[in-house]
């Protein structure tokens, strides 16, 4: 994982932003953690400033960054992610058609949500990959963390996403 910068302002912002829109169709929690998902957008958005090209379509796909049609999908944790952490994909965003899909783990202090302590780029995938790899789960499913489907959707594990090269940072 790569570990990304970011500041309060973002923070800020993304709670604006979120409070503004509402909750958008199949979101997870209904609208209650929007603004993780537009902080993770925001990190993403600072961190490849220099590859990024304006965006024509903000509901079909995030960013365009260096030329690829990029979806965003962060989560909140309060804990380290392992290999076998499950990201998931909403049935209601398969109108999305990115080149890739870029996963970001906004870390948290356990007793506060909003106090950030780290987000990382945890991975990446292309759309094809992702397609190919990811098991569908029905509304109303158990999984064996006790976690009970709210909506229809996709899951990818931590394992199957493609790393961000650290050495090369042609991504800065």
């Amino acid at each position: 994982m790569l570990e990304i910068k970011y500041h309060e302002d973002m923070l800020r912002q993304a709670v604006v932003k979120s409070e503004e829109l509402g909750a958008l169709n199949g979101s997870f929690t209904k609208g209650q953690r929007q603004w993780v998902g537009l902080l993770g957008e925001y990190a993403t958005k600072y961190h490849f400033r220099y590859l990024l090209e304006d965006t024509e379509n903000f509901y079909n796909n995030d960013l365009t960054i260096a030329g690829r049609k990029v979806e965003v999908k962060s989560k909140l944790h309060k804990f380290r992610l392992k290999d076998d952490f499950e990201w998931s994909l909403a049935e209601s965003s398969k109108h999305q058609k990115p080149d890739y899909y870029f996963f970001v783990s906004v870390y948290c202090n356990k007793d506060n949500l909003r106090d950030i302590k780290h987000i990382y780029l945890a991975g990446f995938i292309s759309y094809k990959d992702f397609w190919d790899k990811a098991v569908f789960y029905k509304k109303g499913t158990k999984h064996a963390n006790d976690f009970i489907s709210p909506v229809d959707h996709y899951n990818i594990f931590q394992h199957e996403l493609d790393q961000f090269d650290k050495e090369k940072e042609v991504h800065r």
